[in-house]
């Protein structure tokens, strides 16, 4: 045997024990996590750079030259990389690191911000935009499951998400209800003495006054107060008579409140028609609607209120009255003057958004 047969004869097994080596080596120990940005379109290149960056920056050794790169082109699997946000825990080596990224199954969105007062129908927009899952299939789930009383609207938990890229509906819907009951038991952890706060129907009952809280408010320092109107109007057996639940309505969630609304669009909505609660809540309320909700503005004065209505000065602000007679004069000095500019408004073709008191509206446009 010649000398350069014998050299390959003992290299080749050692280079195949080395390549099986770092092959599967940990790269990330366990208990730690590798977290980093695929950008669609990404080479392979490319992404073992990002990856090295989050190693190194994590205090953990960067990947052998070029070895990533290898790893893929081995496995006819240069093509597929799915793109999104990784946070993936250890131990891992480099071929589970290259399933994963095939595979796409720990793939997350962008932050994305789902903004208090929004309903199942913004929700769904921004969803579908952003591809995160079909907007019509998630709006079936959640039909699906309040057909069978489970209350969705409502508990659709405002906050900033990383989402499943490949994930199903339901299990979108999951993540938002996983985050609203964390919410409700730091709720009864914080106000053990309200045994309320563990009953089912009362949960819905809060959620469903706190979301008319919630599209009606737009100051902080209002909403206990707006939340007491309501409770008293309740207790009284009136209608609540808010003008957001005349909108809420899978055409017009995006429409300012109008009078004919009231009784046309979904008069089993409309608060201006039925008596009590809507059968769902009518947005999806954040935690200070909640609160406000659970303990309303208990002063004197306030536990007169019955109506209220928006000065439209530029604060945001409501005028509060205790008897018809002074609501209905405050009608008149807070919107008989400001109507004239709206009918301009109108006339001039703007479509307003929004509940008319502050709610953000997204446009599907890109944050």
């Amino acid at each position: 045997m010649s000398r350069k047969l014998k050299i390959l004869f003992f290299s080749l097994p050692i280079s195949c024990l080395f390549l099986f080596y770092a092959f599967y080596r940990s790269i990330l120990p366990a208990g730690q996590t590798l977290s980093f940005d695929v950008p669609k379109g990404s080479g392979v290149l490319k992404i073992e750079k990002i990856i090295n960056q989050s190693l190194e920056a994590n205090g953990h050794a960067h990947l052998w030259p070029y070895l990533f790169y290898l790893d893929f082109y081995l496995a006819g699997q240069m093509q597929g990389i799915k793109a999104g946000y990784y946070e993936l825990n250890g131990p891992l080596n480099l071929s589970a690191l290259r399933s994963e990224l095939i595979s796409g199954k720990s793939a997350q969105s962008k932050p994305l911000t789902i903004i208090e007062g929004w309903t199942k129908w913004h929700i769904a927009d921004l969803l579908e935009f952003y591809q995160i899952v079909d907007r019509k299939a998630f709006l079936d789930e959640i039909q699906w499951e309040e057909s069978r009383g489970n209350l969705i609207e409502g508990k659709l938990f405002p906050d900033t998400y990383r989402f499943p890229l490949h994930a199903k509906p339901k299990e979108i819907i999951d993540i938002f209800l996983k985050q609203f009951k964390k919410q409700w038991q730091n709720l009864i952890d914080q106000y053990p003495d309200r045994i309320d706060l563990k009953n089912q129907n009362e949960q819905n009952r809060i959620i469903k006054i706190a979301s008319l809280v919630e599209r009606e408010s737009s100051l902080a320092s209002e909403r206990k107060t707006i939340a007491r109107v309501f409770w008293n109007r309740l207790e009284k057996g009136m209608k609540l008579q808010t003008d957001p639940s005349c909108v809420y309505h899978e055409l017009y969630y995006q429409h300012a409140p109008k009078a004919d609304h009231c009784h046309r669009l979904n008069p089993k909505y409309s608060t201006y028609v039925i008596e009590g609660l809507p059968p769902t809540a009518i947005a999806n309320p954040g935690i200070g609607s909640i609160e406000a909700t659970l303990f309303p503005d208990m002063s004197d004065e306030a536990k007169n209120y019955l109506f209220f209505v928006a000065k439209r000065d530029g604060t945001k602000a409501h005028f509060f009255s205790a008897d018809y007679q002074t609501h209905k004069q405050a009608v008149e000095n807070y919107l008989m003057k400001d109507q004239q500019k709206h009918l301009i408004q109108e006339q001039g073709g703007g479509q307003q958004t929004g509940t008319g008191q502050g709610v953000e509206v997204w446009k599907g446009k890109k944050k």
